[in-house]
């Protein structure tokens, strides 16, 4: 018998329980010390029922997880080395177009410069033939041509590229408060430490309920 077989046929009988116990659980009203009793009983056996279920799904899964696992690892180990020769080359080629794109906006500039300088020259030039030969070198000033290429396309696939902008936090005491996130685990421990009185914070006693 399958494992599929064996876990439909538990689910079956589990199912009939459960629905006929959460029936149960609907006429219960805690408005009584006898009332408190049997809600106290009924929730213990809930959560044995919960714990029972729960055992009985670990021991059909489980043969069948670490099986899973077994394959799983053995094919990420070797696909290990692979991605950290993806991360690598990519950071290669990552470095090397913005150097390109350094190159090429430092040209942009220099050029820009240059047309610039014309354009003034051309508008203090004091004769016509001055102006018009200022002009002229002006307009002849070309930016220069894209060095770093968007996409390299090869027998055996492609890449393309194109520039992100990222951040690194430098000084996080200078960071504005709109980008800071509330730590909630270190206000918990706070209050369970025993603070009661946090700006911004409502710290308020509720009732926890626990079964054994």
């Amino acid at each position: 018998m399958s494992q599929e077989t064996i876990a439909n046929e538990k689910l079956e009988l589990i199912k009939k329980d459960v629905e006929s116990f959460v029936e149960q659980g609907g006429a219960i009203v805690i408005d009584s010390p006898e009332s408190l009793a049997d809600a106290t009983e009924y929730l213990s056996n809930c959560m044995n029922r919960w714990k029972r279920i729960e055992e009985i799904r670990t021991d059909l899964v489980k043969p069948l997880n670490d099986t899973v696992k077994k394959i799983n690892n053995g094919f990420k180990d070797q696909q290990a080395p692979l991605k950290d020769q993806e991360r690598i080359i990519k950071a290669g080629i990552s470095k090397y177009q913005m150097a390109l794109i350094a190159k090429q906006r430092e040209d942009e500039a220099v050029a820009e410069a240059a047309k610039a300088e014309l354009e003034a020259a051309a508008a203090k030039a004091t004769t016509p033939a001055a102006k018009k030969a200022a002009e002229e070198a002006a307009s002849a000033v070309q930016a220069p041509v894209a060095a770093a290429p968007t996409t390299v396309n090869t027998s055996a696939g492609s890449t393309s590229m194109r520039t992100v902008w990222k951040f690194e936090v430098e000084d996080a005491a200078k960071v504005p408060s709109n980008y800071k996130v509330v730590d909630d685990k270190l206000i918990r421990a706070a209050v369970a430490k025993g603070e009661r009185s946090i700006p911004g914070v409502r710290i308020y006693e509720d009732a926890q309920v626990s079964v054994r």
